[in-house]
């Protein structure tokens, strides 16, 4: 007999930086799937979540159970605030994006763990980057995304107007590579590039930008070559 797929809506989540990890096939499947990170997201009965703390320094994992309800099934610290997370392509591994206070300075870090996408439980603990000292008091982070090959990682700030690229090296290493000006010299308005998504195929990114006062928000159109690096393709006002 098939299983009917329960599902609950994430929407009010997804502002805090929920990050979805589902099943691929029918709902009994063990075979791990990673979700989109978007605001008509919806849970699957057999899936994982993650939610960084935001403000609080813990990013913790739960399992849906089979009536459809959150249960807590791990959770790891570290820094001061949580802000975002992003799961690998195998579900096997997850990023935790990490702001630590220097007093009047802050420092991003990457941190990555082991993920068991059959459990949902998170950690060990595998490996920290080392970024520079931020000056801004809003240097959190509001995009991370892997791509779907695995190979590349990208990163937006509050803080900076560029889309910062990482390649993932052996074991899931993030190392920097390029940053990509997401104001193009400056001929683009774009005060914050914050959240990031893919489409299906993988070859193209999407970029959203925040503008405040200074004018309509946008979305930006990013082509993704093989090495996964990015080409500006247009900006759509909002």
């Amino acid at each position: 007999m098939t299983q009917r797929r329960r599902v609950v809506t994430a929407s009010s989540l997804l502002a805090c930086g929920l990050v979805v990890a589902g099943v691929r096939g029918s709902a009994d499947s063990a075979s791990p799937r990673l979700r989109t990170d978007s605001p008509r997201q919806h849970l699957p009965t057999a899936g994982c979540f993650l939610l960084p703390g935001g403000f609080e320094a813990v990013t913790r994992s739960y399992r849906v159970s089979p009536r459809g309800l959150p249960e807590i099934a791990g959770a790891v610290g570290g820094g001061d605030f949580h802000s975002r997370a992003a799961f690998n392509p195998d579900g096997d591994r997850v990023y935790v994006a990490t702001l630590l206070s220097l007093g009047a300075r802050y420092a991003i870090h990457l941190r990555w763990y082991r993920y068991d996408p059959l459990t949902c439980s998170i950690g060990p603990f595998l490996g920290r980057s080392e970024e520079a000292a931020d000056t801004a008091s809003n240097a959190r982070v509001y995009g991370l995304v892997v791509h779907p090959d695995g190979r590349s990682l990208y990163q937006t700030t509050a803080s900076a107007q560029t889309i910062q690229r990482y390649q993932l090296e052996e074991g899931g290493v993030p190392v920097p590579a390029e940053r990509y000006d997401v104001t193009q010299g400056g001929t683009v308005l774009c005060e914050q590039s914050r959240r990031l998504a893919w489409h299906p195929g993988g070859h193209t990114l999407y970029s959203n930008c925040n503008n405040g006062n200074a004018g309509p928000e946008g979305l930006q159109v990013w082509a993704v070559a093989r090495n996964g690096m990015l080409r500006f393709v247009e900006h759509h006002t909002l």
